[in-house]
């Protein structure tokens, strides 16, 4: 389902948010899928501040790879987000959220994209650390798995690929990296012209990574399963340092 995060925070945020992020560019809008575990939770709360009310969060049907259900789910969303085109480009200056890089494609050419990626062994080592500390997830079938035999998973193996859902990094007018978070930070700004704060990234208890798989003699391993999402994140540190120049 689409959060309404400002109506949870009110109690903490000034009146001064409800006065900002109006609707200012009626033919333009960033989409911005929030792909887990590369700094995002620390992206969405400095979005908010900055864009207000025309930030929209949609957090409904994370993509799942293989998993049927969700793909037929996503058709559907696609379907109506099309015929509310209108209403999204006079409300909205950017959607932010987990879901794939091309659900907002009805949205026109005027679609502006933007992304962060992670290097693909720590990223997967902090959403496995997250499972086993997630009370709310202690049901999940993951935190019964060791970090190798949860590495090879079919939707950890293709994580990036399925948010991507085809779309080529090249596509992307922003993307960040999250081992340089901020200079990230700094070239979104400098690309989309706003001044979003460079909020400190959460970092998990279990964040000396490498350490733990070489005593579990899993790193090889964790290597090898993550080889697809490699070979994307080395495209988008490509492409993080080609803007990067081109900006700078």
């Amino acid at each position: 389902m689409n959060i309404d995060w400002r109506m949870i925070a009110r109690p903490q945020i000034s009146n001064l948010l409800y006065r900002l992020g109006n609707k200012t560019d009626k033919d333009s809008i960033i989409i911005f899928p929030h792909v887990p575990k590369t700094g995002g939770s620390s992206i969405r709360h400095a979005l908010l501040k900055s864009y207000g009310y025309s930030l929209n969060l949609d957090y409904e049907n994370p993509p799942v790879y293989g998993n049927e259900e969700r793909q037929a789910r996503e058709l559907i969303l696609q379907d109506k987000i099309s015929k509310k085109r209108d209403k999204y480009l006079i409300k909205y200056n950017i959607i932010y959220g987990h879901f794939p890089a091309n659900r907002y494609d009805s949205l026109g050419t005027t679609v502006k994209k933007a992304i962060f990626f992670r290097d693909p062994v720590n990223r997967t080592c902090s959403h496995y650390f997250y499972g086993l500390n997630n009370a709310s997830l202690a049901n999940d079938s993951s935190t019964k798995q060791t970090i190798t035999e949860y590495s090879k998973r079919p939707f950890i193996r293709h994580f990036y690929e399925n948010y991507l859902a085809g779309v080529e990094i090249n596509q992307f007018d922003f993307v960040g990296i999250t081992e340089y978070f901020d200079e990230s930070i700094e070239l979104f700004n400098k690309i989309f012209g706003v001044e979003i704060e460079h909020y400190k990234k959460r970092v998990g208890k279990n964040n000396n990574y490498i350490d733990y798989l070489n005593e579990e003699n899993a790193l090889s391993s964790l290597v090898d399963s993550q080889k697809l999402n490699q070979s994307i994140y080395d495209k988008a540190r490509k492409r993080f340092d080609d803007l990067w120049n081109e900006y700078n």
